[in-house]
């Protein structure tokens, strides 16, 4: 996922993030994500707990499910945006390289 000109210490808790999806999902393939997946997940995070033992603040549970989403909203992005150039290539009778 692209950095967005962000700080790399909020481009690791992205990416941690990700990661913490995917172990949830025990590795799912991101293209079988669905509602019922970010509900399950969304559950799942209102029961785990920070470094002090405590439930995870409301917010920190916003922002992995904000970091998610974004993360979402690019992988459907690259998906139109080759969709598209492969379209257009095609048309064209250019290769699809």
């Amino acid at each position: 996922m692209h950095g967005k000109y962000r700080d790399p210490k909020t481009v690791r808790a992205v990416w941690n993030n990700i990661n913490m999806f995917e172990n949830f999902t025990h590795l799912a393939d991101f293209k079988t994500f669905d509602a019922g997946q970010a509900k399950s997940f969304k559950a799942w995070l209102e029961k785990q707990k920070n470094k002090n033992g405590e439930l995870l603040s409301i917010s920190t549970i916003r922002s992995t499910l904000n970091n998610l989403r974004e993360f979402f909203e690019w992988q459907y992005e690259q998906f139109w945006r080759t969709m598209l150039d492969h379209w257009v290539r095609y048309s064209l009778g250019l290769s699809a390289c």
